[in-house]
């Protein structure tokens, strides 16, 4: 299996790899040829016929397959140096010995020649393959940073609209509508977005022991009213906590995505049981509905990426059949399992998620972050905003001035950080993505003036993995937060920072 894999390794694999330099490749096909020719003398006693063709076509498709065409016809020449020696054996003529080596060369280089062609060939599909896939996840990359933009726009937009307006008007109702369809847009980039970063292994986990029946309880309580009100939802848990050793985000994923599911494709006022308890050394979650079912012959594919029930049923949520597809890898990620079932079409379905739990006697849980209500409103405050598109730049100070804040703003890099040195705001908000300076170093810089060592640091990115948050940090950040920026996180953030500004960032 290590011949396979050298075989295959990619050019990245191959550089670190310390048989990979043409010497060492060269000296491999002696060596094996040599080898060959040592088990030959050793055998030739006691095998009848003489064992070295069989012996040495091994060496030299060995030598091929690792090392390519030369290396294999180097172990070719080798290989009939050694046969050479039959020359000198009483029981064989000159000419039989002179045609045997004939079709022993003609055999050797063939081999050479397909064996050396077909690991270049197998290794450059690969090549092939690992830059469709770093294309692949690139463009995702950057779609959904591109589509966070608007959205941000959008939702910060529709905030301010319903700041300034009278409860319960018409117009009220509609930006209602325009917000939950943002929220819904959202969600859909950032599935397409999280199942990229499955596929490729790009997801890391930041574990921690985490009570699975408050992470269910939070999830039902977070269901969108309508939902909630044209269902029954019935919650059945433990009653003690069962422990597991995840990630809450992805956790919460895994279940709010299950449940959008059961929403989805149960009719109104039809049945969800989510039912969260321990089996043996499992934990187990379940969400059971009585919806429209699963045809048994989608069953083993309903976990694949875009793969939804019917293309003819209604499809009241709409998606693009990436939410179960997200919740198999997520959950593989955390050692587990899940398990689909449904006795047909409108017989309901079932869907199982087992995770190895924590020992009752370890640790307990940390506590959850709280869903409190709107943040109390924010001491006026001097803000400064960074950001080079003008309806995000234009929309976000809308919303800070109608929050009572004196707002500026800047629309690149060096400008953002000359503003920032001369009005020594206390807050300013940085996207990441600028002309000029990027937002990493606008950061820098502001830290590495006096001026700016005491203005708290936001960032604003579509970028939003562990890593991104880390680099955002490590540049001199003291909040990182996604785009869209959710108007109540961002209150949160200003109501909550220091009185000092950056000065007490850890």
């Amino acid at each position: 299996m290590r011949w396979v894999k050298g075989a295959l390794d990619s050019e990245d694999e191959a550089a670190t790899r310390p048989m990979s330099t043409p010497p060492l490749r060269y000296g491999l096909s002696v060596l094996a040829a040599v080898l060959a020719l040592l088990v030959s003398f050793a055998l030739d006693p006691f095998v009848e016929p003489d064992p070295f063709p069989e012996l040495f076509l091994a060496a030299v498709m060995v030598s091929a397959w690792y090392g390519g065409l030369g290396p294999g016809l180097l172990a070719t020449g080798v290989s009939l140096l050694g046969a050479a020696r039959l020359l000198f054996a009483p029981a064989i003529t000159p000419t039989t010995t002179g045609v045997s080596m004939g079709l022993d060369l003609l055999t050797f280089l063939i081999a050479a020649v397909l064996i050396s062609w077909l690991s270049a060939a197998l290794r450059t599909a690969r090549r092939q393959a690992e830059e469709a896939t770093r294309r692949k996840t690139e463009f995702l990359a950057v779609l959904g940073h591109e589509l966070r933009n608007p959205m941000g726009a959008i939702t910060t937009a529709v905030r301010v609209l319903t700041e300034a307006s009278v409860d319960g008007s018409r117009e009220a109702k509609q930006r209602e509508i325009i917000g939950r369809q943002t929220r819904r847009l959202s969600a859909l980039v950032d599935d397409l977005l999280d199942v990229s970063r499955v596929v490729s292994g790009k997801i890391l986990l930041e574990r921690r022991p985490v009570d699975l029946a408050d992470v269910a309880r939070r999830c039902v309580e977070s269901l969108e009213g309508t939902a909630a009100r044209r269902h029954e939802i019935v919650l059945s848990v433990a009653d003690e906590p069962l422990l597991v050793e995840a990630d809450l985000t992805r956790l919460e994923q895994v279940v709010s995505n299950l449940l959008d599911n059961a929403v989805k494709y149960t009719p109104p006022h039809g049945r969800i049981v989510v039912t969260v308890a321990r089996h043996g050394a499992e934990a187990v979650v379940r969400v059971t509905d009585s919806g429209i079912g699963i045809p048994n012959d989608m069953l083993p594919r309903i976990f694949e990426p875009f793969i939804q029930v019917s293309a003819s049923l209604p499809r009241a949520g709409g998606g693009l059949g990436l939410g179960l597809a997200l919740v198999r890898g997520l959950v593989e990620l955390h050692g587990g399992s899940v398990t689909a079932r449904s006795a047909g079409p409108d017989q309901g379905s079932e869907f199982e998620v087992c995770l190895p739990a924590i020992p009752e006697t370890t640790v307990p849980a940390l506590p959850l972050p709280g869903r409190d209500g709107p943040s109390p409103p924010a001491q006026p405050r001097h803000v400064l905003v960074v950001e080079d598109r003008a309806d995000v730049r234009d929309a976000l100070r809308a919303l800070l001035e109608v929050w009572g804040h004196h707002v500026e703003v800047a629309e690149d890099g060096p400008v953002g950080v000359e503003m920032a040195r001369l009005s020594r705001p206390e807050i300013a908000l940085v996207d990441i993505g600028l002309p000029g300076f990027d937002g990493y170093q606008v950061a820098e810089r502001l830290r590495a003036a006096p001026a700016g060592r005491g203005v708290f640091l936001v960032a604003l990115s579509g970028y939003g993995q562990a890593e991104d948050r880390r680099r955002a940090l490590a540049a001199g950040f003291d909040v990182h937060l996604l785009k869209p920026v959710d108007p109540e996180e961002l209150a949160r953030v200003l109501a909550e920072m220091p009185a000092s500004g950056g000065a007490s960032r850890s």
